[in-house]
């Protein structure tokens, strides 16, 4: 009976063992449920304690930091204690990268926090806050009021949407703008921005930077909308000094910024190129420039200059020339004359090195020079050698100096020491061997540049088998004030050929005044008397030998023979 009453009920025993069967899903579930909180729990506990040891070595750090700024304090006192003059100085110094950059104003400004001192006399030295890269309307609302009218710099790089508030502050006419400098702001309203408000600001710029404009340089320039205030620009800018424009569209027949003040001038890959009658006239309109960088900016070879187109940049001291195509470049020279202590760096690249558009380059330089001072060119230092270009391109350098180099001064990488460089560089090598022997009859045939030169220095590669001793003894033996030779590995053993060849006479016409040789990483042969594999360019011991014993009988004096291997 009692079995009975056990089982009895409404419900079916199937539906019973469901029930059951869904209460013991219910709580493994949950039991899982447990399971991942509980692993969880544990990943925050390893987590919690790793950023635990990461604050415990920080603060081990930090401990050891103040430790060493508490026993560096008693230093840093007397620094703490300079005249404010020097610290003002260090100020300018902390303002600027090793590029000579200005910083943001984030990582200069820190020094300000040292002490009262420090903050104080940086924000009575107007100068520390004139040049600044614009980065808030509220930062220049502080560089305004600290610079005090000693002339504020105004840096505007990239895109920014306050740079037309920033604008509007800057250049108003109570604030003198000193420099103004817009890269890649292609918004057209900080253009328009700066349209209206220069007309007023403009007495007291002095330099102009301009990148990436991609509206016209000056919007009335070409279609006169506006001439009042492009006449009050051009009578405005008196005190212009620098003009820097990189692909910027340029309007040369009327540019109020060409201008007779201007000191320096670059002009990088204008969007418009100039006529050679609009060249000759932008040219002629500066006169007193010191700086000139022309990057794709020379004049079209179209026309000819006659003999009565000549500018003379008189007052120039640094002149750059980049281009693809010889012929511009002999057409600037053919154009103007240039001073001989200016310092003149041409670059020429093309698909093909070509030996003749070399010569042509060289001429055309020649030309300019002799244009100011006829024969008496005062170089003392030539240099022709080819360059290591990691690209595996081809590359021919000149030089020419006025100051005597001598010995291992003259493979120096400093580009100071060179008034004229001139570097022709290609993807490929010329096609034949004679191109080298066609650019040294170029320079040393009736040209007045080398009539003094009293250091050479040659090297080639081996595949220019075109530089032979004769060669050389028609070229560099022909020197009149030659004293000293550096010459690479590669024209070693035709040079001391060559050098054999004219020591074999009493009164000789090659080489008269040579008295010091360098040999720079030539090999020797013949030394050991083993057998080696023949190396074309190496220098035989015994032709050493012979040319030293030649010079002695001819009572040459020898006053240096060295060979670095």
């Amino acid at each position: 009976m009692s079995g009975r009453l056990l089982l009895y009920d409404d419900t079916p025993i199937e539906e019973a063992h469901g029930r059951i069967n869904e209460a013991i899903k219910h709580r493994e579930s949950a039991i899982e449920r447990l399971q991942t909180s509980i692993f969880q729990y544990e990943a925050t506990i390893t987590a919690l304690r790793t950023r635990v040891a990461a604050f415990e070595k920080s603060s081990c750090f930090n401990q050891a930091c103040i430790f060493a700024l508490k026993t560096q304090r008693n230093e840093f006192s007397y620094v703490s204690r300079l005249p404010a003059e020097v610290l003002c100085r260090i100020f300018l110094f902390a303002q600027r990268d090793n590029d000579g950059e200005i910083l943001p104003y984030s990582q200069w400004t820190k020094f300000t926090h040292v002490s009262h001192r420090w903050r104080g006399i940086a924000i009575n030295f107007p100068r520390l806050w004139t040049e600044l890269h614009v980065a808030s309307y509220q930062w220049i609302q502080q560089a305004v009021k600290r610079s005090k009218n000693a002339g504020l710099i105004i840096n505007i790089l990239g895109r920014n949407s306050d740079h037309k508030d920033i604008l509007n502050l800057a250049l108003l006419p109570q604030v003198p703008v000193r420099g103004l400098r817009i890269h890649n702001a292609s918004n057209a309203d900080i253009w328009h921005t700066v349209h209206a408000r220069l007309p007023r600001c403009s007495p007291s710029l002095e330099f102009l930077d301009l990148v990436g404009i991609d509206t016209t340089l000056y919007a009335y320039a070409s279609k006169v909308s506006n001439s009042t205030s492009k006449e009050i620009v051009r009578d405005n800018l008196r005190r212009l000094r620098s003009l820097r424009l990189v692909d910027c569209h340029i309007n040369w027949d009327s540019n109020p910024f060409l201008r007779h003040s201007l000191t320096h001038l670059t002009l990088h890959n204008p969007t418009t190129d100039p006529s050679r009658k609009e060249f000759f006239l932008a040219m002629k309109a500066m006169p007193n420039l010191q700086y000139l960088d022309l990057e794709f900016a020379l004049p079209p070879t179209d026309v000819v200059p006659s003999s009565g187109d000549h500018i003379s940049l008189a007052h120039l001291r640094f002149l750059h020339l980049y281009s693809n195509s010889p012929l511009e470049i002999e057409a600037f020279f053919y154009l103007i004359t240039i001073p001989q202590d200016a310092m003149v760096q041409v670059e020429c690249f093309m698909d093909q090195f070509s030996g003749a558009d070399f010569s042509g380059i060289v001429i055309a330089i020649a030309k300019s020079y002799s244009q100011v001072f006829g024969s008496g060119a005062q170089f003392q230092t030539f240099a022709l050698y080819q360059p290591k270009y990691d690209d595996n391109s081809f590359g021919i350098i000149l030089e020419l100096s006025t100051n005597a180099i001598y010995g291992e001064a003259l493979i120096q990488d400093d580009d100071t020491n060179a008034n004229l460089q001139l570097e022709v560089f290609a993807d490929e090598p010329p096609p034949d061997s004679l191109a080298m022997k066609h650019i040294l009859n170029t320079i040393f045939k009736g040209s007045s540049l080398l009539q003094n030169v009293r250091s050479a220095y040659l090297d080639m590669e081996p595949y220019q088998d075109g530089v032979d001793s004769e060669l050389l003894m028609k070229t560099y033996g022909r020197l009149p004030e030659l004293v000293s030779a550096f010459i690479g590995r590669y024209a070693s053993k035709s040079f001391m050929e060559a050098l054999k060849h004219s020591s074999a006479v009493q009164d000789p016409v090659h080489f008269a005044r040579l008295s010091s040789i360098y040999l720079y990483q030539a090999k020797i042969s013949d030394l050991t008397g083993l057998i080696s594999a023949p190396n074309p360019f190496a220098v035989p011991f015994k032709l050493l030998q012979d040319c030293l014993v030649q010079l002695y009988d001819r009572g040459t004096d020898m006053y240096s023979f060295r060979i670095v291997e």
